[in-house]
């Protein structure tokens, strides 16, 4: 598992990526990994009281995340650079918020995969 809000070896594997199609394919592997790392953490009962905030401040902004990566992958297929800038603007902005309240609650990074 990743730290949230952080990159993988396989978000930077789309950065080195030498064609628009290699891109594609590595950003859709990023967002495949991200829906089985949901699944998995979902399966893990939250402590007493915390499954309306863990949901709200956690689970919900990983799926809005997901869907965000893949209006990126369309656009990067598309090479349409002013959507994906928008894009990404608006994906780092949830990062760093999903950052912060994990942090303040008290998760802590698991390594990269």
């Amino acid at each position: 598992m990743r730290s949230v809000g952080g990159r993988t070896s396989r978000e930077k594997r789309v950065g080195a990526s030498s064609g628009t199609a290699e891109a594609v394919k590595a950003y859709d592997d990023t967002i495949a990994l991200g829906w089985r790392e949901l699944r998995r953490i979902r399966a893990i009962p939250p402590p007493p009281g915390d499954a309306a905030l863990l949901n709200a401040n956690v689970f919900e902004p990983v799926r809005r995340q997901l869907a965000l990566r893949a209006q990126i992958g369309k656009a990067l297929g598309a090479t349409d650079i002013p959507l994906l800038r928008r894009l990404r603007s608006e994906l780092d902005n949830s990062s760093r918020a999903l950052s912060g309240f994990a942090r303040g609650y008290g998760f802590r990074a698991c390594g990269e995969a």
